[in-house]
């Protein structure tokens, strides 16, 4: 019987006995990367899992303090309770064990100060479970299901036989360490929340003066209508698409994108249509209470976003994103912003607020943080050449609609074209990949091959924990921006870049390094929504393994 034969016929449970059954001794749970949202004093969590022999003593441990600098190699391990492994074993097909379980509390509901350092709030406890010699057992991350059903997948289509200590082995946790996340706080929360979308600190925030002048500087259409008359939108027989979204990555809004191809040399009419333009409307959860929403309900942003595309005027948008892109990529100023307020007159807006706090609403000091990382000449007016780029549609990082026509699958021709289209705008290498590889089953160009959001780079590919930081942190925390960023050293294409950033502390400074300046805490992800994503998801965890991280990491 083939691996993925037996799945239909087990409970979650056994399942996950089988796959610990593969090693001598395990925890079945919690697993690494689990993610609590209530505060850690009082909380109680069930310990459990198998061991290869009975009436054997078990130790459910934590470290005591993982900020304290006196124990750098986590050596102070606090017993939090001990059981015994049952005396009769269990044998259901797939090899004998002795199960055990413990309900233990890391840290109690009237903690000392001592105790609340094991677990802060918005914190990572260590945990480990140790037999009577000290031996630790071993963990499975938080997503071994999904590990399990790929495993099973490839058994099934090459025939391989059936082997339960092939795919433990498979499935268990990369890293030594087991970590659970607290997400009762995170610095989205904070009173002195860092400084979002402000990390280029050269470029500054700008000003209302600052953006009129960049505005004058780079020609902008003063209108949306005339921005729409410009670059021929609504024109028969252009390339124009359009598709709706819900921008879940990182804004958190209602999203309906607009872009086309166009002739960036009017006077030379026989030249090809080598320029894009693309304007975005933005839509969030209310489109009556003259309040902008960022990590807005997504089911009414999308309702919103609809009815805005049906009513031809894009009614209820409380502001549109646009850009254009004028070869050669190496020219100062050859990505280009500008930003239109709500209707009915769509008017170039002074600013641009992008999340709660609007610490940089400069236009376009607060796009380019994300679309390229480029420098702004301030006394030029103008963005350095090759600095500023379109961003890949990375359909993983969006919600869509259930309205017939808006679904994913009603939009995925959609989203081919555009990115299509970004991929003539002077995409970084990184991009390029990025969008080569989500369609490698046919192409870009051509008709009908659906986007493959499963997509690792070669550069990541080839070892489990490599592959694993990429898909649960760097692709949906950090790709987004990084992709786009000019200097390739900050791409994270490859594995060797984001190790070289991790080895020498700047990724754990960056996540979790706790200064005398709040704005300079926590700046990565440097987007609010994605920050507050991140902070409730296993990532942390899974880069305190990778690379060893020395910290609680609390807000």
């Amino acid at each position: 019987m083939k691996l993925i034969c037996r799945s239909a016929f087990l409970t979650r449970s056994v399942l996950l006995a089988a796959l610990c059954t593969a090693s001598v001794a395990c925890v079945d749970g919690p697993e690494n990367g689990d993610v609590f949202l209530g505060v850690p004093a009082g909380t109680t969590i069930n310990f459990a899992g198998k061991f290869n022999a009975g009436s054997e003593t078990i130790r459910v441990q934590v470290l005591a303090d993982p900020d304290d600098e006196n124990d750098p190699d986590y050596e102070n391990w606090v017993t939090l309770e001990t059981t015994t492994s049952a005396s009769t074993p269990t044998d259901q097909g797939f090899g004998e064990w002795y199960e055990w379980s413990v309900n233990a509390t890391p840290v109690p509901s009237s903690p000392t100060s001592t105790e609340s350092a094991r677990w802060p709030e918005g914190g990572l406890l260590r945990f480990r479970v140790v037999d009577d010699i000290g031996s630790a057992f071993a963990t499975f991350d938080q997503d071994r299901l999904d590990c399990y059903q790929t495993v099973g997948m490839r058994q099934l289509t090459t025939e391989e036989d059936e082997n339960w200590i092939a795919v433990g082995e498979e499935c268990k946790s990369n890293w030594t360490q087991a970590v659970l996340v607290n997400a009762s706080k995170t610095p989205t929360d904070l009173e002195d929340t860092p400084a979002y979308l402000s990390h280029i600190e050269e470029n500054g925030v700008g000003s209302p003066e600052h953006t009129a002048e960049y505005y004058d500087e780079i020609d902008a259409p003063v209108s949306l209508t005339a921005f729409k008359t410009r670059f021929g939108f609504g024109a028969a027989g252009s390339d124009e698409v359009s598709a709706v979204y819900y921008n879940a990555g990182d804004l958190g809004v209602g999203r309906e994108m607009n872009c086309k191809s166009y002739n960036p040399y009017p006077t030379n009419p026989t030249h090809p249509n080598t320029g894009v333009a693309c304007f975005v409307s933005n839509y969030d959860d209310d489109v009556n209470d003259n309040v902008n929403v960022f990590g807005a309900d997504p089911i009414d942003s999308l309702a919103n976003t609809v009815s805005g595309l049906y009513s031809g005027v894009h009614s209820g948008a409380f502001a549109t994103v646009a850009m254009w892109y004028i070869p050669p990529i190496t020219a100062d100023d050859s990505v280009r912003f500008a930003v239109y307020g709500p209707g009915p007159n769509y008017l170039l807006a002074p600013d641009a607020q992008l999340d709660s706090k609007g610490y940089n609403k400069g236009i376009p000091q607060n796009c380019i943080v994300c679309h390229g990382g480029a420098r702004y000449d301030a006394l030029n007016d103008s963005v350095d050449g090759g600095g500023a780029r379109f961003l890949p549609f990375d359909l993983s990082a969006f919600e869509f609609s259930t309205a017939s026509g808006f679904t994913r699958a009603a939009q995925e021709e959609k989203f081919r074209k555009l990115n299509k289209l970004v991929l003539q705008a002077g995409p970084t290498a990184a991009t390029q990949e990025l969008i080569n590889g989500w369609y490698a089953a046919g192409s870009v160009s051509t008709v009908g091959t659906v986007q493959n959001s499963a997509f690792i780079p070669p550069g990541w590919t080839g070892n489990k924990a490599d592959e694993k930081i990429y898909s649960a942190v760097v692709a949906p925390y950090c790709r987004g921006c990084h992709a786009a960023q000019s200097n390739s050293f900050y791409n994270f294409a490859d594995k060797g870049d984001f190790q070289t950033w991790g080895n020498i502390g700047s990724i754990e400074a960056d996540v979790c390094t706790v200064g005398l300046d709040p704005a300079k805490n926590h700046v990565m992800p440097n987007a609010e929504v994605t920050l507050d994503r991140f902070w409730k998801s296993p990532a942390r965890a899974y880069l305190a393994g990778y690379f060893d991280i020395k910290s609680s990491c609390k807000p």
